[in-house]
């Protein structure tokens, strides 16, 4: 690592401690070794990133939050650990989600071996055999045509089967959006089977991460409790606002025991836990559901290929 670096490095760290840039940029600029070195930090090559400004930048979805507490951050020393902390929180919750990058292949992969699997069938295969039964003045066997030739129902399954993975891929594609922006998520996902009790899991770790990071800060007063709700914009027809309207309690006790920080740590630890479990847990249902329906589909489609051949010797 260059000498530059170094100071630069340093005066980060120094940031994360409490100091402003321009403290650092003095501090580090006064050194014993930045004078040796004949190395000194510019005000332009410095700048402190973990001010409120930018911290709204890279989590858009606490700005009502930094508005209604911008007096208490700006004169805070922690501000910029506190701020560090809860970018480690998204990090994180955006690591559990990576999990979810496994479907994108296996949908991917099964739906187009199937599609091309089903398209040959219908194209060469079953056209041959409808000839060769037409010849001996014969008919396909009933779960052949049924499935493969007339009622195409082999189709119609295989059509459903996309449109069911698009739809479950676009949400967990608005799941990574909502993670970048630290955005709480929307009411309509906790209907989405299967994935319902991982979306729950988010929306409490964000929540308790938040709470977290303004408990760090000495001057923090728990609003009113309706003003709390609001500020975090959380709605009563919300399906996380009876969990939330609960723990405002919580909150209120810890901090009359002075113990906010100790309770929000542990269950903060508890529910990020639970996340990362009810991911892993999800996707691999999800993976032994595909892989069922694909036995049962590809199941049918040989039954039904292989009943014609099967026939045959009774036709001549």
């Amino acid at each position: 690592m260059s000498n530059a670096l170094l100071l630069n490095q340093m005066a980060n760290l120094l940031m994360l401690k409490g100091k402003s840039a321009e403290e650092a940029r003095l501090f580090i600029n006064q050194t014993e070794f930045a004078r040796s070195k004949q190395l000194f930090i510019n005000e332009g090559k410095l700048e402190d990133i973990h001010t409120i400004d930018g911290l709204v930048n890279d989590l858009p979805g606490l700005k009502s939050i930094t508005d209604s507490f911008a007096k208490q951050f700006s004169c805070s020393e922690n501000f910029s650990q506190a701020a560090l902390e809860l970018k480690q929180r998204q990090v994180l919750l955006r690591t559990g989600w990576e999990v979810s990058k496994g479907l994108h292949w296996m949908a991917g992969v099964y739906l187009v071996l199937l599609t091309l699997i089903l398209s040959i069938l219908q194209i060469y295969v079953i056209p041959t055999f409808s000839e060769v039964f037409a010849g001996f003045g014969s008919e396909l066997p009933y779960l052949t045509k049924l499935f493969l030739s007339q009622a195409n129902v082999a189709a119609i399954i295989l059509i459903s089967f996309w449109i069911l993975s698009i739809s479950y891929l676009w949400i967990i594609s608005r799941i990574n959006k909502y993670l970048n922006r630290f955005v709480m998520l929307p009411s309509w996902l906790f209907r989405v089977p299967i994935l319902n009790s991982i979306f729950e899991s988010i929306n409490q770790c964000m929540s308790l991460s938040v709470y977290k990071f303004l408990a760090t800060f000495d001057s923090f007063v728990l609003p009113e409790r309706e003003d709390w709700h609001k500020r975090f914009n959380i709605k009563e027809q919300d399906k996380c606002f009876k969990w939330a309207d609960e723990y405002y309690e919580h909150l209120e006790l810890a901090m009359e025991l002075n113990l906010t920080n100790e309770l929000l740590e542990h269950d903060l630890d508890l529910a990020c836990e639970k996340y990362i479990s009810k991911s892993a847990r999800s996707m691999k249902t999800f993976s032994i559901i595909g892989s069922i329906l694909l036995a049962i589909y590809i199941g049918l489609i040989v039954i039904a290929m292989y009943l014609p051949i099967f026939t045959m010797g009774a036709i001549i």
